[in-house]
Protein backbone atom coordinates (compact mmCIF):
# COMPACT_ATOMS: atom_id res chain seq x y z
CA UNK A 1 0.00 0.00 0.00
CA UNK A 2 0.95 3.60 -0.31
CA UNK A 3 1.99 5.44 2.82
CA UNK A 4 2.60 9.18 3.34
CA UNK A 5 6.16 9.87 4.49
CA UNK A 6 8.10 13.14 4.74
CA UNK A 7 10.82 13.95 2.22
CA UNK A 8 14.30 13.41 3.64
CA UNK A 9 16.77 16.29 3.87
CA UNK A 10 14.27 19.14 4.08
CA UNK A 11 15.94 22.42 5.10
CA UNK A 12 15.06 26.06 5.56
CA UNK A 13 12.96 27.83 3.00
CA UNK A 14 9.95 26.40 1.21
CA UNK A 15 8.79 23.19 2.83
CA UNK A 16 7.71 20.32 0.64
CA UNK A 17 4.42 18.65 1.59
CA UNK A 18 4.18 15.01 2.56
CA UNK A 19 4.84 12.80 -0.46
CA UNK A 20 3.13 9.53 -1.28
CA UNK A 21 5.87 7.02 -2.10
CA UNK A 22 5.88 3.28 -2.47
CA UNK A 23 6.34 1.86 1.03
CA UNK A 24 9.17 -0.44 -0.06
CA UNK A 25 11.16 0.77 -3.08
CA UNK A 26 13.70 -1.46 -4.78
CA UNK A 27 16.48 1.14 -5.05
CA UNK A 28 19.12 -1.52 -5.61
CA UNK A 29 21.42 -0.38 -2.78
CA UNK A 30 21.45 -0.33 1.04
CA UNK A 31 20.20 2.58 3.09
CA UNK A 32 22.42 5.58 2.38
CA UNK A 33 22.18 7.05 5.87
CA UNK A 34 23.30 3.83 7.49
CA UNK A 35 26.11 3.47 4.96
CA UNK A 36 27.26 7.04 5.64
CA UNK A 37 27.29 6.43 9.40
CA UNK A 38 29.45 3.35 8.89
CA UNK A 39 31.88 5.16 6.60
CA UNK A 40 32.39 8.30 8.70
CA UNK A 41 34.88 6.75 11.19
CA UNK A 42 36.57 4.68 8.46
CA UNK A 43 39.85 6.01 6.98
CA UNK A 44 39.85 6.57 3.23
CA UNK A 45 42.69 4.07 2.85
CA UNK A 46 40.38 1.31 4.14
CA UNK A 47 37.50 2.07 1.76
CA UNK A 48 37.37 0.06 -1.46
CA UNK A 49 35.14 1.50 -4.17
CA UNK A 50 33.79 -1.11 -6.58
CA UNK A 51 31.90 0.78 -9.27
CA UNK A 52 31.47 -2.23 -11.57
CA UNK A 53 27.76 -2.35 -12.47
CA UNK A 54 25.74 -5.53 -12.40
CA UNK A 55 24.96 -7.04 -15.78
CA UNK A 56 21.68 -5.89 -17.18
CA UNK A 57 21.01 -5.23 -20.87
CA UNK A 58 19.90 -1.74 -21.80
CA UNK A 59 16.18 -1.27 -22.01
CA UNK A 60 14.92 -0.64 -25.51
CA UNK A 61 11.54 0.48 -24.29
CA UNK A 62 10.50 2.61 -21.38
CA UNK A 63 9.96 0.69 -18.14
CA UNK A 64 6.50 -0.66 -17.49
CA UNK A 65 6.71 0.76 -13.97
CA UNK A 66 6.43 4.33 -15.24
CA UNK A 67 3.54 5.67 -13.23
CA UNK A 68 1.09 8.28 -14.36
CA UNK A 69 0.90 9.98 -11.00
CA UNK A 70 1.66 13.66 -10.74
CA UNK A 71 4.01 14.37 -7.86
CA UNK A 72 6.17 17.13 -6.48
CA UNK A 73 9.91 16.85 -7.19
CA UNK A 74 12.30 18.34 -4.64
CA UNK A 75 15.99 19.18 -4.65
CA UNK A 76 18.56 18.17 -2.07
CA UNK A 77 17.57 21.10 0.17
CA UNK A 78 13.93 19.97 0.19
CA UNK A 79 12.56 22.75 -2.02
CA UNK A 80 10.02 21.94 -4.72
CA UNK A 81 11.57 22.44 -8.16
CA UNK A 82 8.90 20.82 -10.36
CA UNK A 83 5.47 19.22 -10.20
CA UNK A 84 4.51 16.64 -12.77
CA UNK A 85 4.84 13.11 -14.11
CA UNK A 86 8.09 11.20 -14.69
CA UNK A 87 8.21 10.89 -18.47
CA UNK A 88 11.73 9.76 -19.37
CA UNK A 89 15.34 9.43 -18.20
CA UNK A 90 18.17 10.34 -20.59
CA UNK A 91 21.81 11.30 -20.12
CA UNK A 92 21.61 11.40 -16.31
CA UNK A 93 18.62 13.75 -16.46
CA UNK A 94 15.00 13.02 -15.76
CA UNK A 95 12.26 14.45 -17.94
CA UNK A 96 9.24 15.72 -16.04
CA UNK A 97 5.97 16.31 -17.87
CA UNK A 98 4.46 19.31 -16.15
CA UNK A 99 0.77 19.86 -15.60
CA UNK A 100 0.65 22.25 -18.58
CA UNK A 101 2.07 19.57 -20.88
CA UNK A 102 5.61 20.95 -21.25
CA UNK A 103 8.73 18.89 -20.57
CA UNK A 104 11.46 20.02 -18.19
CA UNK A 105 14.77 18.28 -17.53
CA UNK A 106 16.35 17.98 -14.08
CA UNK A 107 19.84 16.54 -13.42
CA UNK A 108 19.70 13.40 -11.34
CA UNK A 109 22.29 14.81 -8.95
CA UNK A 110 19.95 17.68 -8.01
CA UNK A 111 17.15 15.45 -6.76
CA UNK A 112 16.43 14.65 -3.13
CA UNK A 113 17.16 11.20 -1.73
CA UNK A 114 13.51 10.10 -1.97
CA UNK A 115 13.12 11.30 -5.55
CA UNK A 116 16.38 9.64 -6.60
CA UNK A 117 15.13 6.41 -5.02
CA UNK A 118 11.82 6.79 -6.85
CA UNK A 119 13.59 7.13 -10.22
CA UNK A 120 15.97 4.26 -9.45
CA UNK A 121 13.07 1.99 -8.54
CA UNK A 122 11.18 2.96 -11.68
CA UNK A 123 14.08 2.42 -14.08
CA UNK A 124 15.68 -0.48 -12.22
CA UNK A 125 19.21 0.85 -11.73
CA UNK A 126 21.18 1.10 -8.45
CA UNK A 127 20.66 4.21 -6.41
CA UNK A 128 23.79 6.29 -5.81
CA UNK A 129 24.31 7.37 -2.23
CA UNK A 130 25.00 11.10 -1.95
CA UNK A 131 27.57 12.92 0.07
CA UNK A 132 25.82 14.47 3.03
CA UNK A 133 25.06 18.16 3.27
CA UNK A 134 26.57 18.39 6.73
CA UNK A 135 28.00 21.73 7.81
CA UNK A 136 31.75 21.93 7.29
CA UNK A 137 33.41 22.77 10.58
CA UNK A 138 36.71 24.60 10.31
CA UNK A 139 39.60 23.23 12.30
CA UNK A 140 41.13 25.46 14.96
CA UNK A 141 44.72 25.39 13.79
CA UNK A 142 47.42 26.31 16.26
CA UNK A 143 48.91 29.62 15.09
CA UNK A 144 52.58 29.47 14.23
CA UNK A 145 54.82 32.52 14.28
CA UNK A 146 57.30 32.50 11.41
CA UNK A 147 60.04 35.09 11.22
CA UNK A 148 62.44 35.35 8.32
CA UNK A 149 66.14 35.53 8.98
CA UNK A 150 68.85 36.17 6.44
CA UNK A 151 70.98 33.14 5.68
CA UNK A 152 74.21 35.20 5.87
CA UNK A 153 75.39 33.55 2.66
CA UNK A 154 78.43 35.40 1.40
CA UNK A 155 81.11 34.95 -1.21
CA UNK A 156 84.44 36.50 -2.03
CA UNK A 157 84.54 39.19 -4.73
CA UNK A 158 83.71 37.88 -8.19
CA UNK A 159 86.02 40.04 -10.26
CA UNK A 160 85.22 38.39 -13.59
CA UNK A 161 81.46 38.01 -13.15
CA UNK A 162 79.29 39.17 -16.03
CA UNK A 163 76.17 40.22 -14.12
CA UNK A 164 73.98 40.86 -17.18
CA UNK A 165 74.74 37.44 -18.63
CA UNK A 166 75.24 35.20 -15.62
CA UNK A 167 72.58 36.60 -13.26
CA UNK A 168 69.93 37.99 -15.59
CA UNK A 169 70.44 35.94 -18.75
CA UNK A 170 70.85 38.84 -21.17
CA UNK A 171 72.72 37.60 -24.22
CA UNK A 172 73.70 39.08 -27.57
CA UNK A 173 73.07 35.91 -29.53
CA UNK A 174 75.21 32.91 -30.49
CA UNK A 175 77.60 34.92 -32.68
CA UNK A 176 78.27 38.15 -30.79
CA UNK A 177 78.10 36.85 -27.23
CA UNK A 178 81.41 34.86 -27.35
CA UNK A 179 83.23 37.98 -28.56
CA UNK A 180 81.62 40.12 -25.88
CA UNK A 181 82.44 37.61 -23.14
CA UNK A 182 86.06 37.47 -24.31
CA UNK A 183 86.33 41.26 -24.31
CA UNK A 184 84.75 41.38 -20.85
CA UNK A 185 87.31 38.90 -19.51
CA UNK A 186 90.42 40.62 -20.87
CA UNK A 187 89.16 44.09 -19.91
CA UNK A 188 88.66 42.90 -16.34
CA UNK A 189 92.24 41.59 -16.31
CA UNK A 190 93.46 45.08 -17.25
CA UNK A 191 91.49 46.77 -14.45
CA UNK A 192 91.85 43.97 -11.91
CA UNK A 193 94.08 46.05 -9.55
CA UNK A 194 91.50 48.84 -9.63
CA UNK A 195 88.69 46.45 -8.70
CA UNK A 196 90.80 44.84 -5.97
CA UNK A 197 91.38 48.31 -4.52
CA UNK A 198 87.62 48.75 -4.14
CA UNK A 199 86.85 45.21 -3.01
CA UNK A 200 89.87 43.42 -1.47
CA UNK A 201 90.23 39.72 -2.18
CA UNK A 202 89.32 38.74 1.42
CA UNK A 203 86.14 40.83 1.57
CA UNK A 204 82.82 39.02 2.15
CA UNK A 205 80.01 40.14 -0.14
CA UNK A 206 76.26 39.59 -0.02
CA UNK A 207 74.03 39.34 -3.08
CA UNK A 208 72.39 42.65 -2.24
CA UNK A 209 71.23 45.15 -4.82
CA UNK A 210 70.50 42.52 -7.48
CA UNK A 211 67.13 41.49 -8.84
CA UNK A 212 65.66 38.37 -7.28
CA UNK A 213 65.72 35.14 -9.32
CA UNK A 214 62.71 35.05 -11.62
CA UNK A 215 62.20 38.83 -11.60
CA UNK A 216 62.08 40.77 -14.84
CA UNK A 217 65.50 42.44 -14.87
CA UNK A 218 66.10 45.08 -17.55
CA UNK A 219 69.32 45.27 -19.46
CA UNK A 220 71.61 47.75 -17.71
CA UNK A 221 74.96 49.38 -18.40
CA UNK A 222 76.95 49.24 -15.15
CA UNK A 223 78.51 52.49 -14.01
CA UNK A 224 82.27 52.73 -13.56
CA UNK A 225 83.06 53.40 -9.88
CA UNK A 226 85.47 56.24 -9.05
CA UNK A 227 87.68 55.57 -6.06
CA UNK A 228 90.98 57.20 -4.97
CA UNK A 229 92.30 54.07 -3.27
CA UNK A 230 91.54 51.97 -6.32
CA UNK A 231 93.33 54.53 -8.53
CA UNK A 232 96.47 54.21 -6.40
CA UNK A 233 96.32 50.44 -6.66
CA UNK A 234 95.92 50.62 -10.43
CA UNK A 235 98.79 53.14 -10.81
CA UNK A 236 101.04 51.06 -8.55
CA UNK A 237 100.33 47.93 -10.58
CA UNK A 238 101.10 49.69 -13.87
CA UNK A 239 104.33 51.30 -12.62
CA UNK A 240 105.41 48.10 -10.90
CA UNK A 241 104.72 46.13 -14.05
CA UNK A 242 106.84 48.51 -16.12
CA UNK A 243 109.84 48.03 -13.82
CA UNK A 244 109.32 44.29 -13.38
CA UNK A 245 108.88 43.52 -17.06
CA UNK A 246 111.87 44.86 -19.06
Amino acid sequence: PLAPIPVLGQGAGEKAPLQTLVAILNCGSPDCEQAAQRLKPTPLSDISLDIAPTFKPNLDNKPVKLQAEVRDWTNRQGKIIASGQLADYTFSKIEIKLTNGTITKIPMTDLSVDDACYVADTWGFPKQCRIGLDTYDLRNWEPIKFTWKASALTQKPLYFEDVQLERYGHTMGPWLQPARSGAHFFLNIAVLPYRMGIHPWNECQYSLGYYRPGSLAPRQLPAFPLNAKASLWQAGAIIGGVYLIP
